[in-house]
């Protein structure tokens, strides 16, 4: 078996794609697989924060034309003209090269690219080798460029009903996915390595001393900021009680400046050092937000990465999510988090008052946290989900203990 992995971003991003790349390929034969992108390794974009070890398998830089070309070529489409047609023949074209000269046996094709997933489709088909397609967010959806989302409302339904595999992280975007494809997705959660994890103390979710620390790690774009700016408005209201919120981030984000004073904002550290800093922290915000440029349905069907680090993590979670969102189901669900599932900021006071002044609480959601990490995100598990799509005899579950 030699898989060949399609991906814009791959590890050393901190992206929560290429963070989930790198723990499903770091414990395999680095010959079992082929990494190709249109991001060198090396890059800038690619390696800010250097958040984990680069991954050891063999490396295929495929460029894509300067931006502005690639959009002209695109704009052609969307308006009837082909102007694309020939560069996506090249493409394929040259994954065909590199698919038959390093005898890959599947394709992985990510999302977060317009192009590659149909390139990649295509040869697999010429060659007759299997494809899957992995979606991390929602393929369709996640274009804010009409002319991008043009193409992908072209060539996404083909591929998502002929794929030999359509992997999605959570049950939401399965079920979407089901019922408008007519095809059976697989589930493969997010994973999270709880070797870290296994070092901090056990005991109850205490909450420090006089200050109390909020802490959120991860992205900062238009899928977290209205959130995090109603949290801000929210610590900002509460009395006798001293709040900062703390982020380590690779963007950076500037609240309203009267709340300048709440915010400790830190760069985007490796992953080895996540247990750590998450396992001090009191609270952990989990947010999503109720009103961004991007579409509800794709933010109801979000699996943010970092859901299976604050849950192995063992500490109260905070939640902040509208109430149709895959991200709100879990945690009510599973009662591993407190979920503020509406736009009130008095909601929040409440949430965060609870997980404060209630100990019972808070060591009941943080013991259903790291039992929901263990059960649904452990990378073990997962990765044997990841691998049994490509060679079923090693499908085994040992959650069940077959």
């Amino acid at each position: 078996m030699k898989l060949a992995v399609i991906s814009p971003v791959l590890p050393p991003s901190p992206s929560g794609q290429a963070i989930v790349l790198y723990h499903l390929l770091k414990g395999i034969d680095p010959d079992s697989y082929v990494l190709l992108s249109p991001a060198r390794i090396d890059s800038p974009g690619n390696n800010a924060g250097e958040c984990s070890t680069r991954l050891r398998g063999t490396h295929y830089y495929l460029p894509h034309p300067p931006r502005k070309i690639l959009y002209l070529l695109l704009l052609g489409r969307y308006f009837g003209i082909p102007l694309i047609q020939p560069y996506l023949s090249l493409r394929i074209k040259h994954f065909k090269k590199i698919l038959k000269t390093e005898r890959c046996t599947h394709i992985v094709a990510c999302t977060s690219d317009a192009i590659d997933p149909w390139c990649a489709y295509v040869a697999g088909r010429e060659l007759n080798i299997p494809f899957s397609m992995y979606v991390f967010d929602d393929y369709r959806l996640q274009w804010l460029n009409p002319v991008y989302a043009k193409h992908v409302g072209i060539v996404g339904p083909d591929i998502m009903r002929n794929a030999t595999n359509v992997i999605v992280p959570n049950e939401f975007l399965k079920k979407r996915y089901d019922r408008e494809f007519g095809i059976r997705t697989r589930i493969v959660r997010n994973p999270v390595d709880l070797t870290g994890y296994r070092m901090i103390p056990s005991g109850t979710a205490k909450v420090a001393g006089s200050r109390i620390c909020i802490l959120y790690t991860g992205a900062i774009y238009e899928a977290q900021q209205d959130a995090l700016n109603r949290l801000v408005r929210a610590i900002g209201k509460m009395q006798n009680v001293r709040i900062t919120l703390r982020i380590y981030s690779e963007n950076r984000w500037s609240p309203d400046p009267a709340y300048q004073d709440i915010v400790e904002s830190h760069d985007a550290v490796p992953l080895c050092r996540m247990p750590e800093i998450q396992g001090k922290a009191d609270i952990l915000f989990l947010p999503l937000a109720f009103h961004s440029d991007f579409s509800d349905d794709l933010i109801n069907t979000s699996s943010p990465g970092k859901i299976g680090e604050y849950l192995a993590a063992g500490r109260p979670v905070l939640v902040h999510a509208p109430e149709n969102s895959f991200v709100s189901w879990y945690f009510k669900t599973h009662s591993c988090g407190e979920v503020v599932d509406s736009e009130s900021e008095e909601r929040l006071i409440g949430g965060l008052s609870r997980i404060i002044h209630d100990q019972d609480y808070r060591n009941l959601i943080a013991e259903n946290a790291k039992n929901r990490a263990l059960l649904d995100f452990n990378l073990e598990y997962v990765r044997t989900d990841f691998m049994s799509l490509f060679n079923p005899l090693r499908g085994t579950d040992k959650r069940q203990g077959q």
